[in-house]
């Protein structure tokens, strides 16, 4: 799958040591935006201020949210010093999840944040709003489409944002579900409830990964991100069954190929458009035996 963002690297001891880099990858998202449409905005959307909010500020939305969660989300915190290893050492199973979850209630948090508009990052905090009702709706219905079987969610992503909608759907009244016509649909009634809980998990999220709670990671994500409604997940997958949208989305790269003269030297780089995504994957991972070992030499020098 093509990332949106990228974010290295991920041992925590080299991170400490000589702190990370963050990529997003606007042309990708365009990608999204131009290819999926507005299918599934139309279908889950609560009403239609809620696809005012999303089609005037959805997009500025999501590239923020990604940006503050890789860069700002998983940057942020501090290990405990009782801690003598990795912290995903003592969460086995769980840490990848609680990572991503404690990126996105970062970015979550920090999106009413009054320092982005005198940044004039963002006009105003209806982008705040947009991104909220599509975290919510995604979290809550729209993801299950690519769970067709089964009652568990095994994703690490999915997995993480089923936990946080549904913490702040179970633990306050600032997202509310409602049925319509044997249509299921959510939405956020109080967005300032929903940023403080927010916040609170957040806290609680950065207290497990910091001291190692395997028990509390444990607790938290089998009871609110683990399973599903299989009947909801059944009505989901008929909705989108009469829509012309896929579950998922992979986009073929661009490669940029040197131009050399006799002697070897680079006098040019042509840019070439593959057509084929397996033949590309593979060659992304084609490392030789020689590779593997200087980079798994190079990190253990660094660790």
């Amino acid at each position: 799958m093509t990332p949106v963002g990228i974010n290295l690297p991920n041992e925590q001891a080299i991170r400490e040591r000589y702190g990370s880099k963050s990529v997003v990858l606007a042309n990708v998202l365009d990608g999204y935006d131009n290819s999926e449409g507005r299918a599934l905005l139309n279908e889950f959307a609560y009403d239609k201020g809620e696809k005012q909010l999303e089609e005037e500020y959805g997009s500025l939305g999501r590239r923020l949210h990604i940006a503050m969660h890789e860069v700002l989300g998983h940057a942020s915190g501090k290990v405990s010093d009782k801690l003598t290893k990795d912290p995903a050492d003592y969460l086995p199973g769980y840490y990848s999840t609680l990572e991503e979850a404690r990126a996105d209630l970062v970015s979550l948090w920090d999106f009413w944040d009054p320092k982005l508009i005198e940044l004039g990052i963002i006009p105003n905090f209806d982008v705040a709003k947009a991104e909220y009702d599509v975290y919510v709706r995604n979290a809550l219905l729209m993801q299950l489409r690519r769970i067709p079987k089964g009652d568990q969610i095994e994703e690490d992503h999915m997995k993480n944002r089923m936990m946080v909608a549904r913490y702040i759907l179970d633990n306050s009244d600032a997202i509310k579900v409602e049925k319509r016509d044997g249509r299921t649909y959510v939405k956020v009634v109080d967005y300032t409830k929903m940023h403080d809980m927010a916040g609170k998990l957040l806290a609680e999220v950065m207290r497990i990964k910091a001291e190692g709670d395997l028990e509390a990671a444990k607790k938290l994500i089998d009871t609110y991100g683990l399973k599903f409604d299989t009947a909801l997940r059944d009505e989901v997958v008929g909705r989108v069954k009469n829509l012309d949208v896929v579950s998922y989305t992979a986009f073929v790269m661009p490669e940029l190929v040197p131009v050399t003269d006799e002697d070897g030297t680079i006098m040019d780089v042509k840019v070439e458009y593959p057509l084929d995504l397996s033949k590309q994957m593979l060659s992304y991972s084609a490392f030789t035996k020689e590779e593997r070992e200087a980079g798994s030499k190079a990190i253990a020098n660094d660790r």
